[in-house]
């Protein structure tokens, strides 16, 4: 037996009791001898104290409630990286056969007739799909719309234009976001008093394949003899400290590289750049954006604590006095080279295991998944998974003629996500296909149950780009006196909160 397989059997043996309650959570139903992977129409899988799984026969939508072919047209963000949409025929391929059964099924069960409207929307094209619903609203636009599903820092933009409907009221009476579907730490950092405009979860695939993990190279753990950070996950101690020593003396320079100097295409610890250095900010406990013990939105008291300067420090150290880190300011190298074989580390998101490393023709790449470290050790510390932008928000457009059809739709399509779409996206996909280790798939697990959002993240556009802040202290060698930063940007970014907060709390009531 090879010596890394012996060390994934001992680890799944020593995690095993910890991710019981997790697993539990997707092992298949029984009943009367009869094994389900998922519950039967309109039951809802629900968990009670975290560890115990139920089935409960409640309709998502009240039996009687059915429109007589009534058209539902969303627009849509044609440009998303992974297509969530439409789906024109089942043609093989799992995940899209599993969002043509999703739209099939709420057809059916509505009587309704799904019709989606492209716009391209992605980060570069904002004020294109801006500029659309601006039209819709204005009513310069002939069709009529009922939802939207928009690229994730839009929807924060177009709620504060006033371009979307209060979900929470009266007329969206079928939208119930106590539901498993709806994250319960998203939807509360959202919501403005008692409105919400816009919200996400289950209902956008993109949310899983948006999780940001830690990829680990095996081959170069092996040869420097280090610790599986698997086996410090179920300790607790799959910390910053562990993660920067395990770094130390990995560099190795490439055969061609005679400069002198570190350069991509060097073996190297760690390597990143920009939006996905993220992690290391919200690994610390902090967010950007917080209500203060006056109800009122300011900057987090966490984004100047003395964990997040501490990361910088170590980030710095890595990245600029050795050689064992690099960050790269112009392009996203670090996922061919971790492709490649030449990272011990990459911290990116689910997506990549399919969209680069399995495109990469390299069959001596060995590799498992663990969340991304967390700054404090103990078991009383979550890791936390912060998600990718480039995921999908849904709402009803403030024009929508017939907002309570649209909230049953939305509902129904989300709930049908939840128990068609999501199997499919994380059983069967992210950890049926593209980890090939047990223990990697009970990582998703603690990975998935620590999502992390934060108002000042989805509204960094509107609050003076306050996300950048970390982003370009760690950009550059040059010693950061972090608090002061962020005491710099915090009295205009708390002028612009308060700006916000005061617009959607009102305009919903």
């Amino acid at each position: 037996m090879k010596k890394q397989t012996l060390v994934r059997i001992i680890v799944c043996v020593l995690i095993l009791a910890m991710l019981v309650p997790l697993v539990a959570c997707t092992q298949p139903n029984v009943n009367n001898g009869e094994t389900t992977t998922e519950p039967k129409e309109d039951e809802v899988t629900t968990t009670t104290g975290g560890n115990v799984t139920q089935v409960t026969d409640a309709p998502v939508i009240p039996d009687d409630v059915k429109y007589q072919d009534k058209v539902v047209r969303t627009l849509y963000w044609s440009d998303v990286e992974h297509n969530e949409f439409d789906i024109e025929a089942a043609d093989g391929d799992d995940v899209n056969n599993a969002l043509w059964t999703r739209n099939s099924n709420v057809e059916d069960r509505l009587g309704v007739e799904l019709a989606w409207v492209g716009e391209k929307g992605n980060a570069q094209n904002i004020g294109t799909f801006k500029n659309k619903l601006k039209a819709i609203h204005d009513g310069t636009d002939s069709e009529e719309y009922h939802m939207f599903a928009t690229y994730s820092l839009t929807a924060a933009s177009a709620s504060v234009d006033g371009y979307f409907k209060n979900l929470t009221g009266d007329d969206c009476e079928y939208l119930d976001f106590s539901r498993e579907w709806w994250p319960k730490n998203l939807i509360k950092q959202i919501t403005f008093g008692d409105n919400l405009y816009f919200a996400s979860g289950d209902i956008s695939l993109n949310t899983l394949y948006m999780m940001y993990v830690c990829y680990v190279n095996m081959t170069i753990l092996s040869q420097h003899q280090l610790q599986n950070p698997q086996e410090l996950v179920a300790s607790g101690d799959w910390t910053y400290d562990k993660f920067f020593e395990m770094c130390e003396n990995i560099y190795q320079a490439a055969d061609g590289n005679s400069s002198g100097s570190k350069a991509v295409g060097d073996t190297f610890a760690y390597m990143t750049r920009t939006i996905h250095a993220d992690p290391w900010f919200y690994g610390t406990g902090a967010v950007i954006c917080e209500y203060n013990s006056q109800g009122k939105l300011t900057v987090s008291k966490s984004m100047k604590s003395d964990a997040v300067a501490d990361t910088i420090k170590k980030l710095q150290h890595l990245f600029y006095e050795t050689n064992d880190g690099i960050y790269t300011k112009d392009k996203v190298y670090h996922q061919r080279e971790f492709g490649n074989g030449r990272l011990l580390f990459m911290t990116d998101r689910a997506r990549v295991s399919f969209k680069v490393l399995a495109t990469i023709d390299n069959p001596n790449l060995d590799f498992v998944i663990v969340p991304c470290p967390k700054y404090a050790a103990g078991s009383k510390t979550s890791y936390s998974t912060v998600i990718g932008n480039p995921f999908t928000f849904y709402g009803i457009l403030e024009r929508c003629k017939d907002p309570t059809m649209a909230s049953a739709v939305m509902e129904y399509y989300a709930y049908q996500n939840y128990k068609v779409v999501t199997p499919v996206v994380y059983e069967r996909t992210l950890k049926g296909k593209y980890v090939n280790d047990p223990v990697s798939r009970q990582m998703y697990d603690i990975i998935k149950s620590n999502l992390v959002f934060d108002i000042g993240r989805m509204f960094s556009d509107q609050l003076g780009d306050c996300q950048s802040l970390f982003r370009n202290a760690i950009a550059t060698d040059k010693a950061a006196n972090w608090k002061k930063d962020v005491e710099g940007a915090a009295e205009n970014t708390d002028k612009l909160c308060a700006k916000i907060q005061a617009i959607l709390e009102k305009s919903g009531s």
